[in-house]
């Protein structure tokens, strides 16, 4: 199976790049997280998640199996704004790509993880990879300005699709941490 995701990976890394280039050219402050939430929205169902909602905040939830393990994947949509855009070097939103790398607001934090967890749960679609477990990539809104608050509010009112009451047995934030589990 290692060697399938590793060829996988290798197969789809264009698309994987294109989809966190188009994240990053979204402008996405808090509270106007509305366009990456519809790119999410339509990359899960084109992935064929088995159930892609939109909560009344804004937040998206793609919900794969109805297994009794339940794991939720969960990334912020918004960012921080740009500030004066004579200060930046490049197009915060163009997503520029060099030397292996990709810069602009957002990138790091935190749509490249945003990307991570959308592709992986395409992938565990692309390989049959479904089991004993639901899991649910969740696309937040408000982090920046209201940290957690808009997924905790998600949880509270039983917004998540396979966890409407309130059980998660595993989360995880995919805010970067220089590769270190935290």
């Amino acid at each position: 199976m290692i060697e399938k995701l590793k060829d996988l990976a290798e197969t789809e890394k264009e698309d994987l790049l294109r989809f966190l280039r188009e994240l990053i050219a979204i402008p996405s402050p808090s509270c106007k997280e509305r366009k990456v939430a519809a790119l999410v929205e339509n990359t899960m169902k084109e992935a064929g998640y088995d159930e892609v909602v939109v909560d009344p905040v804004g937040n998206v939830f793609g919900r794969i199996g109805t297994g009794k393990r339940r794991i939720l994947y969960d990334a912020h949509m918004d960012t921080v704004g740009a500030g004066d855009m004579g200060l930046w070097e490049f197009d915060p939103f163009a997503g520029k790509r060099e030397n292996g790398l990709i810069y602009g607001r957002g990138a790091a934090d935190m749509k490249s993880g945003l990307a991570a967890i959308v592709w992986a749960g395409r992938w565990i679609k692309m390989l049959g990879l479904e089991g004993d477990y639901t899991l649910v990539v969740a696309g937040v809104v408000q982090e920046e300005e209201g940290e957690g608050a808009a997924i905790g509010e998600a949880h509270k009112k039983g917004f998540i699709p396979g966890m409407e009451d309130g059980r998660i047995d595993a989360c995880l934030l995919s805010e970067p941490s220089n590769l270190e589990l935290k």
